[in-house]
């Protein structure tokens, strides 16, 4: 029963481990080619991207907002003053109300779709204010520009639309160039520049993800390592702690927890009974019919006995057919009514082997034990004595002996 559970634990493991070749990541799209990998790396930083998307969305808003306090100094016209303050705040406050609808709603919408959305905005509007002559062209532009780069490195969201981001705001960058008229000289420098910021912030961006996903993918080793770590170590603690055959405690696992029990009833006054069990002619058994159908009789006769006694009684195989019983919480009556009908629900089991039915008795031996009085050890063999006592009697009875 045990070996089967660890082995189907151990298919477990061996089904659910990562393979060494899903760390492969595409060198264009910085993305993992096992397409599990990479959806399991996107749910783990959904969170992370959306908080990070939204932070640069809200700073972006704040600082192009604060550009006015140069404009305040250098603009004496009221009139273009009071244009560029409505242009750059409906700018900031769209990117501002993107940010936090991104910070809020990050895992319920697409953030990708509505960062590209907002920060082409503030492209756009600060490219607008070069349309309507009312600022400095070079400056300007140069700065939108520089947007390019800072969207590539600072903004976390799919390639693909980083790229559109980057042409976009590369398009409506090179339209402000031509259609202000500037010379041929500050074109090919602004050209040239967000030629630069893409392909750099590009290859920045893919840099950074490449190295995201090389720590992400280096977590969920250890994470799995972890994991399977505490599986074996389970698996090592029911090993040596549980009978193989019947899932029953065994020894060692009795007495650890009965010392502990022992204690317990110490500090409360409380009371136990200890029961020796032992399966009558079971030696018959396993040379009339085989081993394996004394493994099935031990099997089931630990499952009846489970199913029977409470979950704070304890019972364990000590070897062989011979199982121990301790009861907690309750007098030597109550205990002898339960082991009593643990045998005959012991008795009326039925198993068929070599065409023919048979069926297989218990014999008890059934103790109070307290734990101001004698040992665990002492309390066993005066059960044992008891359990000796019902085998010479006529078996398949239960002997009960007060201290």
């Amino acid at each position: 029963m045990i070996l089967e559970l660890l082995e189907n634990n151990n298919q477990g493991i061996m089904t659910n481990t990562i393979k060494l070749e899903s760390a492969k990541i595409s060198k264009f799209t910085a993305t993992f080619l096992d397409k599990e990998v990479e959806l399991k790396f996107l749910n783990d930083f959904k969170s992370d991207s959306s908080g990070m998307n939204a932070t640069v969305c809200i700073i972006g808003s704040v600082v192009y907002l604060l550009s006015l306090i140069s404009n305040y100094f250098n603009v004496d016209n009221t009139t273009v003053l009071i244009t560029l303050f409505y242009i750059k705040f409906i700018a900031s406050l769209c990117l501002f109300l993107v940010g936090l609808m991104v910070k809020q709603k990050g895992k319920r919408l697409s953030t990708d779709f509505w960062v590209v959305f907002g920060c082409l905005g503030l492209v756009f509007a600060n490219t607008y204010t070069v349309f309507v002559r009312i600022e400095n062209s070079q400056t300007v532009l140069l700065l939108s520009a520089s947007f390019i780069f800072i969207f590539y490195n600072m903004l976390y969201i799919r390639a693909r639309y980083l790229f559109i981001l980057g042409i976009l705001s590369a398009i409506l960058v090179a339209n402000a160039a031509r259609l202000t008229q500037q010379n041929s000289e500050f074109i090919t420098s602004i050209i040239t520049l967000v030629i630069l910021a893409n392909v750099f912030g590009a290859l920045g961006a893919l840099t950074v993800r490449h190295n995201r996903r090389r720590i992400f993918f280096q977590r969920l080793l250890l994470s799995q390592e972890i994991k399977h770590g505490k599986i074996l170590e389970k698996e090592l603690l029911l090993l040596a702690t549980t009978d193989s055959l019947t899932g029953a405690n065994n020894r060692r696992r009795f007495f650890d927890l009965a010392n502990t029990e022992s204690q317990r009833v110490k500090r409360i006054d409380g009371k136990i009974c200890i029961a020796m069990l032992d399966l009558d002619h079971f030696k018959s058994v396993n040379d009339n019919y085989g081993h394996h159908i004394g493994d099935t009789v031990l099997i089931e006769f630990s499952e009846k006995c489970l199913f029977i006694l409470r979950e704070v009684d304890l019972f364990a195989r000590f070897g062989g057919e011979e199982f121990a019983v301790l009861l907690s919480e309750g007098d030597l009556e109550s205990a002898y009514k339960v082991m009593e009908r643990l045998r005959t629900s012991i008795a009326e089991l039925r198993f068929t082997a070599k065409h023919e039915e048979f069926g297989v008795t218990t014999s008890i031996g059934l103790i109070n034990y307290n734990p101001k009085q004698e040992s665990i050890d002492a309390a066993l063999s005066r059960a044992d004595a008891a359990l000796y006592e019902a085998k010479h009697s006529g078996r398949n009875r239960t002997v009960v002996q007060n201290h």
